[in-house]
């Protein structure tokens, strides 16, 4: 027999599979708050955009950062973007000279002239160099050296030692262990920290906030070095977090810092690695809609662009945001990725609060009830038209009237 829209997944908590439930349940001004589920996230007693659940709190926040993700700020971060991704092709340029020579390497081997190798991985060396340019202000390395270490130093001093840290097995391993303890009451979260399966989770994440602290101290110091935050170079997220500040016109503390910091590091690392790969997994799986995205994007090479290194060179490898931000079967492919493979794919809870009721979906909840929307469920529920669990662009296309605007949330809606 198969359930319907509700399921009870918790004493008092009620998972919604109705695609039009959701912007009920998570725009802003509903009256629904963040549930506990989120204390797990924090780093120690501190908030950040993504863990605070008080309105007033995650509104200032919200304003504070905003400028960041303006689109002025993203066209300026553009050339970190574009640096990163040349080092990553030319990598794979060299894997497939390589191969077509008959040689391989040590995590990718060579087959009948073509390079073979698991593409998971790259992604997220890709990812968190990005990341890593884009909030600090140098990528981490891992592209490069092809492997999840990272150098840290153990003290802002000249000679401190440095040590290699594993940040995509930490990031992992970390979350993982935050995510299932979450959705447990708080009582059972402190018990079950101890538990043997959650030792490492808890060593993991003891490791991020710490290498955190650190890279953020660092990327600090060189700006009291230069005595400039930007000193005529490319801009990174840590210069806009430092030009924040709130109603009194205060800038963000060292604490704030940090944890803003760690938010935009590990929230921006794994979604874009993951969302990537899922990408590449659907087009394979799909030969047609490969050879389909891959003539559109033939049609706009070479790719020039002003903010190029080398003016002089033939083409650039990289596409820019101006070249490709509205070739349809490319934002197709995209956004039919997101909805497959969504960032979010679970409920992100919300409680009703304290003396309230709420209605959704014709059934009213009381006071204390937890509600969400599995986006996994909804993103493949029939609104999205014919066989809605395969993949295929062409919907987007079709979908002249944009009506599945209102049910495509891959990074849900709100207040995260």
């Amino acid at each position: 027999m198969r359930p319907g829209p509700f399921v009870r997944i918790g004493p008092n908590h009620i998972s919604i599979a109705d695609p039009d439930a959701l912007e009920e349940v998570y725009k802003y001004g509903n009256g629904l708050l963040k549930s506990d589920y989120y204390e797990m996230f924090k780093l120690g007693s501190h908030e950040n955009l993504f863990t605070s659940r008080d309105k007033a709190d995650h509104s200032t926040r919200r304003r504070r950062l905003a400028h960041i993700f303006s689109p002025q700020n993203i066209l300026a971060y553009q050339p970190r973007i574009r640096n990163n991704i040349r080092r990553f092709v030319a990598q794979w340029d060299i894997r497939c000279q390589q191969a077509f020579e008959g040689r391989s390497g040590f995590n990718w081997e060579a087959k009948g002239g073509r390079a073979i190798l698991d593409i998971c991985p790259q992604l997220s060396y890709l990812a968190f160099d990005l990341i890593g340019d884009l909030a600090l202000g140098s990528p981490f390395g891992m592209v490069d050296s092809q492997r999840d270490t990272t150098n840290v130093d153990t003290s802002l001093s000249t000679d401190s030692k440095t040590v290699q840290l594993p940040l995509i097995q930490l990031f992992d391993k970390g979350a993982q262990s935050v995510s299932a303890l979450a959705v447990f009451p708080r009582w059972a979260q402190y018990a079950m920290l101890l538990l043997p399966w959650n030792l490492f989770g808890l060593f993991a994440s003891r490791n991020l906030t710490g290498f955190t602290s650190a890279a953020l101290s660092h990327r600090l110091r060189r700006t009291q070095a230069t005595d400039d935050s930007t000193g005529g170079a490319e801009i990174d997220m840590v210069d806009k977090l430092l030009e924040a500040r709130d109603e009194d016109g205060n800038p963000l503390s060292k604490e704030e810092l940090i944890t803003e910091t760690f938010g935009l590091l590990f929230a921006g690392s794994d979604t874009t690695s993951n969302s990537l790969s899922a990408l590449c997994f659907y087009l394979a799986k799909n030969p047609q809609a490969q050879i389909k995205l891959q003539s559109e994007l033939d049609e706009c090479m070479p790719f020039k662009c002003s903010q190029d290194i080398d003016l002089n060179s033939a083409a650039d490898p990289v596409a820019t945001y101006e070249t490709i931000k509205d070739l349809p079967y490319l934002n197709a492919c995209l956004k039919e990725t997101l909805r497959l493979h969504s960032a979010l794919g679970l409920g992100l809870p919300r409680i009703v609060p304290p003396g309230k009721a709420f209605t959704v979906s014709g059934h009213i909840f009381k006071a204390g009830s937890i509600i969400s929307i599995p986006t996994f469920v909804t993103n493949r529920a029939s609104v999205w038209g014919h066989e809605a669990d395969r993949f295929r662009p062409e919907r987007w296309l079709e979908d002249t009237k944009g009506t599945f605007g209102k049910y495509y949330a891959p990074f849900s809606f709100g207040s995260r």
